[in-house]
């Protein structure tokens, strides 16, 4: 996967995660003619709206409040003794504890689009080879599982 990646790495910008049921992980991030490949950390990769590899997008930026606060929540949730378990990775990807941008964040207009909110929520169980899926950012929204084979 990592070769196919590097082969076909330029001209876009994107983010793909890889994984195994085994622990093993990396991330490609996309940036036109850049890609950065990270590794998880302790187990964990937190990914959100802006580029972890090279500082393109300034934590000043307005545009990227947002992202790198979500990133900071998240990231200080899953080091602060969290188990590191699924439901512990469902409750972080849940939280609204910081209301102007929480992690799961309930749509709102937006001047630039038409609203801005979480589309989808997934967590991946490996070793079980589970998906657990939610869509949008009703708080009551129900988690789907599909397993994988």
């Amino acid at each position: 996967a990592q070769t196919l990646i590097a082969n076909n790495d330029t001209g876009k910008s994107s983010n793909v995660l890889v994984a195994d049921g085994l622990g093993n992980c990396f991330d490609t991030e996309f940036a036109g003619a850049e890609s950065f490949t990270m590794a998880p950390v302790d187990g964990v990769f937190i990914h959100t709206n802006h580029y972890l590899g090279k500082p393109i997008n300034s934590p000043d930026d307005p545009l990227f409040n947002s992202s790198y606060a979500r990133f900071g929540k998240a990231e200080d949730s899953a080091n602060g003794g969290s188990d590191k378990s699924l439901e512990s990775m469902l409750a972080i990807l849940s939280d609204r504890t910081n209301s102007e941008y929480p992690i799961f964040r309930p749509y709102i207009p937006d001047i630039s689009v038409k609203e801005l909110g979480t589309v989808f929520t997934i967590a991946m169980d490996l070793s079980n080879r589970e998906m657990h899926v939610r869509k949008g950012a009703e708080s009551n929204a129900p988690f789907k599982v599909y397993t994988v084979n």
